[in-house]
């Protein structure tokens, strides 16, 4: 019988197959601190990290628990739509699931946003809610510049990482359209903000070197 899985998918799916039925054996046991554990070594593992926004960080593991409580598998919580029922086929989206390391390479974090490409010295986009977004992302002297396409409204969470040798000033828009930035908060390195825009934006992190 052929597999239903695409081959450059298989070792991912064989991955999380062990994975799961490990974590099936003491299901009740496992708790936040573990699956943490057991992340924080799989991302060191493939020289990536997990999302250094706690809030982001926690939600997502608290949503795997939750999910493999009622599913009896870690499914990404930003895939739930996705389950067929089919065991074998969902092992797809189940973390680290069968897409994230393409992900990484093209956005530098997966859907989720559990994992993210490793943080430099520089400020960077760390991840955004904002699904299906072509990204650019430039950085020049005191200037992050962050450019967003995607037809429509959109509208989500942003972070942005901003080293201890930086120090935030302001968050400027250029778009042809009408933008909102709200619930702005600079935390642990952390800028987080939520953004609305329509179509095209360039965020404008604006910067001073300490």
């Amino acid at each position: 019988m052929d597999s239903i899985v695409e081959p450059k998918h298989q070792y991912q799916v064989k991955h999380n197959i062990k994975m799961n039925h490990a974590l099936g054996e003491k299901q009740a046991n496992i708790d936040r601190a573990m699956l943490l554990d057991i992340m924080h070594k799989y991302a060191a593992q493939q020289d990536i990290q997990l999302n250094p926004h706690k809030p982001t960080l926690l939600r997502e593991i608290d949503g795997l628990l939750e999910n493999l409580q009622k599913f009896g598998y870690l499914y990404c919580p930003c895939r739930i739509r996705d389950i067929s029922g089919d065991l074998f086929r969902d092992k797809k989206i189940s973390c680290p699931c069968a897409y994230h390391k393409r992900e990484l390479e093209v956005s530098g974090f997966c859907k989720c946003e559990l994992f993210i490409k490793p943080l430099s010295g520089e400020p960077t986009l760390v991840s955004t809610s904002i699904h299906r977004l072509d990204i650019i992302e430039r950085l020049s002297s005191n200037l992050l510049e962050v450019t967003f396409s995607k037809d429509g409204l959109n509208r989500g969470e942003v972070k942005v990482f901003v080293p201890h040798k930086y120090e935030f000033i302001s968050i400027e828009v250029e778009t042809e359209h009408n933008y909102e930035i709200s619930e702005e908060v600079l935390k642990d390195q952390i800028l987080f903000f939520i953004f609305s825009f329509t179509d095209f934006a360039k965020i404008l992190v604006q910067l001073v070197r300490v």
